[in-house]
């Protein structure tokens, strides 16, 4: 029994540790990831371009060359730290969600529909934001009930449901969003008081990035500093330990996923009110499984995400520079993608072999 204790004073040790891991290690990681993309991109435009150097120069120095440029670099820095956010914080729980493309785009409905249907007032965009959030949590407990209450698998349920709220959102966006006459399927621009306040001179981002940092402040402040971060991670750690310690699993699955909502629904609101300044078709722009990316740059960690967030903007953003001036197309970056993803998953397993191995006693001794 004295044994069984210890193991489980251990266990809880290790889930109270702050932070969950090193911080030092994962910024090299991030930096290597960077790096080994870097290369990646460097030897295509060797295969593919006419000119390799002069695309590969865009590529390298694109994100900093103009104002214009920093500003779309900060601007999808913000919004990749947002959805990394919600997906470290369904990690931590060890789920696998694939919801925040959905919560995203409710969030961008809820904040398109505060802007254009209430009157406009000083601090409009502030309701839009919790709107935003409001909408994002109440979709994101539906894949976590489904999964905490009947099992469902999450990757599939969240999957099916990003269809359903991109199909949702055309059908609104085209019979009550767009006005008569309009030449395209957008809705009309959002009022002065709708939109987030601009920040900066020359280079300038919209007070999106004041959310942004918040948020960090808050992910991190909720899963290492309160009690259901601790369940939460408890429950990511070892399912089987936590239900044996009187932990509800089957909430924190759900809640989880709810949770993680709010923040992908606030990056929606930051979308419509803070870049396109109105609702367009494709809002997203499959942004939100790049939030996928970023969270494992940062091994969840919140406070490294707005690291890996910015790292892998500047990608972003190097490739579209390259694309507009050179005759290479920014499809290399997804190539770039699957081999960082390869790259994480490999640099992880030891990792998780180890906890396995580590913990492989909890069935067998309780």
């Amino acid at each position: 029994m004295t044994s069984i204790r210890l193991k489980i004073q251990q266990i809880i040790d290790n889930v109270k540790t702050l932070p969950s891991n090193d911080s030092f290690s994962v910024i090299v990681k991030v930096v290597l990831a960077v790096l080994l993309g870097l290369l990646i991109v460097y030897l295509v435009t060797l295969v593919v371009s006419e000119n390799p150097q002069e695309a590969f120069k865009a590529f390298i120095t694109g994100p900093i060359s103009q104002p214009n440029r920093i500003s779309d670099w900060i601007t999808d820095a913000i919004n990749l730290t947002m959805l990394g956010l919600a997906i470290s914080i369904v990690f931590q729980a060890n789920q696998f969600s694939l919801g925040a493309e959905g919560q995203l785009i409710f969030g961008a409905m809820a904040a398109g529909a505060v802007a254009l249907f209430l009157p406009p007032f000083t601090g409009l965009f502030i309701v839009g934001l919790i709107a935003s959030g409001v909408a994002g949590f109440l979709w994101g407990v539906l894949p976590g009930v489904l999964k905490a209450y009947l099992g469902s698998d999450e990757i599939v349920s969240t999957l099916m449901l990003n269809f359903i709220a991109v199909q949702i959102y055309d059908f609104l966006l085209q019979n009550f969003f767009m006005p008569p006459g309009a030449g395209a399927i957008l809705s009309d621009v959002f009022p002065a008081q709708g939109l987030l306040p601009v920040l900066g001179g020359k280079v300038r981002t919209s007070a999106g990035l004041i959310v942004a940092v918040l948020a960090v402040i808050i992910v991190w402040a909720m899963l290492y500093r309160t009690p259901y971060g601790f369940n939460l991670r408890m429950s990511g750690f070892n399912e089987k330990f936590a239900q044996h310690i009187g932990l509800n699993v089957k909430q924190v699955i759900w809640l989880s996923m709810a949770v993680s909502g709010i923040f992908a629904g606030i990056s929606g609101g930051i979308l419509a009110m803070g870049v396109h300044t109105r609702l367009v078709q494709r809002i997203s722009g499959g942004m939100a499984f790049e939030g996928i990316i970023v969270s494992m740059l940062a091994q969840n960690n919140p406070l490294l995400v707005p690291v890996a967030a910015v790292a892998y903007s500047y990608l972003r953003i190097g490739a579209d520079v390259m694309e507009r001036t050179s005759d290479v197309s920014r499809e290399i970056v997804i190539v770039v993608q699957a081999i960082m993803i390869l790259f994480l998953t490999v640099q992880a397993l030891p990792r998780i072999r180890n906890l396995r191995l580590k913990y492989a006693f909890g069935r067998k001794k309780m």
